[in-house]
Order: C-alpha cells, then structure tokens, then sequence
C-alpha cells in the first residue's frame, strides 16, 4: 500500500509561493484605482487594502489563478481562431481623472473581418450559471451581466475609442463540461455605468486622502463579501468588525 511521504518537498507550499510572487497589488499608491477593484461590494474593504495592506486568503488566491488560466486559453484560442483577429491582448490602458487616474489591462481586443468592427473581450469566470435557492431548494439562474463587470467593460470602451462595443464573456469553470459552457452579452458603452464608476472612484480618492473610514457594506451579496476580505469574516474576528464606525 503506497503511503504518502513526509518528505522535504511540499508541493502545497511550493504552489502558493508561486502565487504570492505573481501578485500584482503590493504597492498600492493613492490617487491609483483599478477599475476591475472599484465595482467591489464594500468600499471600507478597497480602503483598508491601501492603509493595512494584507495578503489575499491562500485559497483565494488559488481560486484567481483558476480564472487566470482561463483567460490565458481564451486569448490563445482568439489568437489562432480564423472567425476574428485577435487585435491586441493585456493592454494597459489609464483614464486620468481630475485628482487621481483609473489603470487597467483589457483582456483582448478584436477586429471582426467581414465588418472591419473592433470589440474589446472581457473575459469572466464564475462558478456556475446556475445556484441552488436554499430558501425553494431550486436551482436558479445567476444574474448576468453583472454590474461590476459592466462597469469595468465601459472603462475600456472608454479607453479604446474606436471600438464598436463590447463582449462580456462568462466561462462556468466548475460545469465547463456542460452543454453550454459560455454565456456572452454584446453591449454599447454606457456614459451613465462609466461615471458611476468614476464617481465611487472619487468617493473612495476622498476617504483616502482625509483619512476617514468608509462605513462597511456588508449587506452587499448578502454578506457573504466577508468570506471573500481579508479583513473581515464571518466570525466577527477580522479588522474591520474591531475598527470604530462599524
């Protein structure tokens, strides 16, 4: 019988290592905000990432790096497709914005041939398109688009210019065996989405550079976005519960 060896090498380790030099949000600066963080449910959260730094949860970052992979196979499949011209990928891009400027990367920007149309993809996984309804005890479709996506989209939209419009793109990572393993929404860039954005942006800018604390927003996702922070979870026990103004 083949028993597991307790040796030196812990594969574990070595995995969440490698993700935690692949990230990208160390050194935040104020009056720098990224779109793809701006639409999060709890503006105290973006807050705290810039005045108390603290490293993702291990299995979150793991659950990030699955979506990562997606991504990376969608661009190379739009890179070696004959239906569209994968124009671009992983495109910075920066809107600056009174005080402060929005920085981000597009995820591929495509020309469709017959047309000569320019679309910027972005690229979404999520678990499922379908959760079970604890309350019926029935599955239910999940809402899609979602805001914080569309928001993110009209961000490059702004940025591109010339693009026809959007793709919003969801992978089902955890059912990608399914019959229908995509889902993608085709939308023209929205002036009032965009300067919803732009004005959280400025809310969050103005609590950072007083040094005020946002109020929380834990009734966002029904709550559940403090299983998602770092500095709050369900037990009571994290930073934000134990900070004044809570």
């Amino acid at each position: 019988m083949m028993k597991m060896a307790p040796g030196t090498v812990d594969f574990t380790e070595i995995f969440d290592e490698y993700l935690e030099a692949k990230r990208e949000d160390r050194d935040r600066q104020i009056g720098v905000y990224y779109p793809s963080e701006i639409s999060f449910p709890c503006l105290r959260s973006l807050f705290l990432r810039y005045k108390h730094p603290e490293p993702p949860k291990k299995t979150l970052m793991r659950r990030f790096y699955k979506g990562d992979l997606w991504h990376n196979v969608m661009q190379t499949i739009l890179g070696e497709n004959r239906r569209v011209t994968l124009v671009e990928k992983e495109k910075s891009v920066r809107v600056d914005v009174g005080g402060f400027s929005l920085h981000g990367r597009l995820d591929a920007l495509i020309m469709e041939p017959q047309r000569q149309q320019k679309y910027v993809v972005e690229i979404k996984t999520i678990e499922a398109f379908k959760y079970l309804n604890h309350g019926s005890g029935q599955y239910q479709p999940v809402p899609l688009p979602k805001e914080e996506h569309l928001a993110q989209l009209m961000f490059y939209l702004k940025c591109v210019g010339d693009a026809e419009g959007g793709l919003l793109l969801y992978i089902q990572k955890n059912r990608f065996f399914d019959e229908e393993p995509f889902k993608w929404f085709t939308v023209k860039f929205d002036g009032d989405i965009y300067d919803r954005m732009v004005e959280r942006a400025a809310e969050l800018h103005g609590f950072l550079v007083d040094g005020r604390l946002p109020p929380p927003e834990p009734q966002h996702w029904n709550g559940k976005v403090c299983g998602y922070c770092p500095y709050g979870d369900e037990t009571g026990n994290g930073l934000c519960r134990k900070l004044k103004g809570w």
